[in-house]
């Protein structure tokens, strides 16, 4: 199993759009046992970032907010995505890899989201704005 976790500083980005690394982890069969590899990915458009997980053959994206253009693209390629993860990306790998994090949020929009409607900004879905999800 492959997964990858865009990396800042050690710690999980807060957007996989503007993420300079990508830290892949491979592991068969133990998740004690596993290898990691960082790629520089700061040249790169968010398309690119994820035809390069395809190409790598990833089985899972592990990130704290994706846009949904993005999401949708990834999935495409049957790559799993699970967002709102935060914290140290070796911590997470192990964990994940140990199946203590295996929820997968399949929605139509990111997290954290703010929309733009008749002028007004206010936050999509989440219930904290004026039209509080009516469209």
């Amino acid at each position: 199993m492959k997964i990858a976790i865009p990396d800042t500083n050690g710690n999980v980005s807060p957007r996989f759009e503007t993420c300079n690394r990508i830290k892949i982890f491979e592991s068969d069969t133990d998740a004690a046992n596993y290898k990691e590899k960082t790629i520089e990915v700061s040249d790169l458009s968010p398309f690119e970032k994820a035809r390069l997980l395809r190409k790598e053959g990833v089985d899972s994206l592990i990130c704290l907010g994706i846009e949904n253009w993005i999401y949708h693209y990834l999935t495409g390629f049957n790559i799993r995505v699970v967002f709102g993860v935060s914290g140290k990306t070796t911590e997470i790998a192990e964990d994940f890899l140990k199946g203590k994090i295996h929820r997968v949020i399949n929605c139509n929009y990111s997290v954290p989201v703010i929309m733009k409607r008749r002028g007004r900004w206010h936050h999509g879905h989440c219930k904290r704005g004026r039209y509080r999800g009516r469209w």
